[in-house]
């Protein structure tokens, strides 16, 4: 025997004991032989060592054969089982065969125990070796498989050491990196396919997954092929224990150059689209003023002079009455539509915005809006410095919008409005107390005037939140920074 062998004796008599062990010395087996006569110490054996073979008395006092040749079979199925008997019935032994027992040697036959025992470890020993075979066997195929397996993944997999060498490679990641073959891909260090200011910031997450045993997660680079072509990629990665060690990483790598380029046309897209938007509501501003200054010059100052003229018909015809009558009734019509112009052109572009100040035109549009539709509006404002005509108008619109909003869906009975200054710039707040709205209609793109003002604020940098309880009433705050 190469090695000794770790032989537990389940026998409660000390002097058939010493008789068997001499005659296993004699048998020139080198071993380490433990006795134990109860199930306690047999189990505790059997747990704390290495055991090879276990001999058992078919017959003890407290514990029979069966249980022992059972509990073994149970937890320790590998271990050759031999029984040692006195006396057993044939019966007993062919029960004691069928369920698992190794072989029999009777205690007058002892010479028979060399050869059993040795038979017995060499059986032992081969069904090992057919074991560790298949088991090696199955292995290559599970690698196999795997690796099959991995390579019919779109995404591309790797694993390194843990010097950042890449170990392995699917075909999918050496078609992502531009080499022919995943083998031509390994040897390669993982870092050296990124870009030179991305070298140290890939370096540290590479560390964190080594010694710390963090994990990367959805982490976004520029990298280079094999041909130096650029692209981007998509990195999660874990660290590879083995024995509570860290020997490397594993992970995934997925081509995302398509979508950044798609991300980069939508970006593109949005920026013009907003640049677009930016000049039409400009030019539509600029015409609003045409259109408010030539009403108010030209259609106000004709309704004015015609509105004299009818003042001074009076004087010429106060002996008809009917044409009084018409008269008074041409000058009702006149001054109603005097009154609808003002407002037409207030609406289109007021002039006190530009004349006085946005204070001044809030205050005024206020007012009409309290007259118009019954709505108390309570007004607190600070004076403004170097007022910007662009931000007033921006700031101007959106109160326009907001009560425009609390008319048609608020249902509520006052509004509270603020206008403060800060070193920053200027803040806006709009707080009705009406039924409020939900979060998802407030972010939602079918509300076109709320999504009007954000753009309005967002062509100036500012910042725009909405805030809203059911029932208390909805809050807007615009912020717009000088510039």
């Amino acid at each position: 025997m190469n090695k000794k062998i770790g032989i537990l004796h389940l026998e409660d008599s000390f002097k058939d004991s010493e008789l068997i062990q001499s005659v296993i010395q004699s048998g020139g087996i080198e071993h380490e032989y433990f006795l134990v006569d109860n199930e306690k110490d047999f189990i505790g054996v059997l747990e704390t060592k290495n055991i090879d073979i276990i001999l058992s008395d078919y017959s003890l006092p407290d514990y029979n054969g069966t249980e022992v040749l059972k509990l073994a079979r149970e937890k320790y199925a590998y271990i050759p089982f031999i029984f040692i008997s006195g006396i057993i019935g044939e019966d007993a032994a062919i029960s004691a065969t069928l369920n698992g027992a190794t072989d029999i040697v009777f205690k007058n036959k002892l010479r028979q125990l060399i050869p059993v025992i040795k038979r017995a470890l060499h059986e032992h020993e081969q069904k090992l070796k057919i074991k560790l075979l298949e088991a090696g066997e199955a292995l290559i195929k599970s690698e196999i498989k795997y690796k099959d397996l991995i390579n019919e993944v779109s995404d591309g997999y790797f694993v390194t050491n843990n010097q950042g060498i890449i170990t392995f490679a699917n075909i999918s990641l050496a078609k992502i990196f531009g080499f022919i073959s995943p083998e031509e891909m390994t040897g390669h260090l993982f870092t050296e396919f990124n870009k030179k200011s991305d070298t140290q910031d890939v370096s540290y997450n590479f560390k964190n997954i080594i010694k710390n045993k963090k994990n990367v997660n959805g982490l976004e680079r520029e990298v280079f092929r094999v041909d130096r072509n650029p692209i981007h990629i998509e990195i999660k990665a874990v660290s590879v224990l083995e024995d509570g060690k860290v020997v490397g990483m594993q992970g995934v790598i997925r081509d995302i150059t398509d979508r950044k380029k798609k991300e980069e046309e939508l970006r593109v897209s949005k920026d013009l689209l907003e640049k677009l938007n930016y000049h039409l509501e400009e030019v539509r501003e600029n015409e609003r003023a045409s259109i408010a200054r030539d009403i108010h010059d030209q259609l106000g100052q004709s309704l004015t002079a015609l509105k004299l003229d009818i003042n001074r018909m009076q004087e010429y015809v106060t002996s008809n009455q009917d044409a009084m009558t018409m008269l008074n009734g041409m000058l009702e019509m006149v001054t109603n539509t005097i009154s609808d112009v003002q407002r037409i052109t207030a609406d289109l572009r007021p002039g006190i915005l530009d004349d006085l100040g946005l204070v001044s035109a809030i205050d005024w549009y206020c007012g009409e809006f309290s007259t118009r539709t019954g709505i108390k509006c309570k007004l607190r404002f600070c004076e403004l410095i170097n007022e910007d005509s662009k931000r007033n108008l921006i700031f101007f619109r959106v109160l326009q919008e907001a009560l425009t909003n609390v008319i048609r869906h608020a249902n509520a009975t006052t509004v509270k409005i603020g206008l403060y200054q800060s070193y920053k710039g200027i803040t806006l707040t709009i707080k009705d107390n009406g039924i409020g709205i939900t979060r998802e209609q407030a972010v939602s793109g079918r509300s076109l005037g709320l999504t009007g003002i954000r753009e309005r604020v967002k062509q100036s940098n500012g910042k725009f939140d909405i805030s809203s309880d059911e029932g208390t009433g909805t809050k807007l705050i615009i912020f717009i920074p000088y510039k």
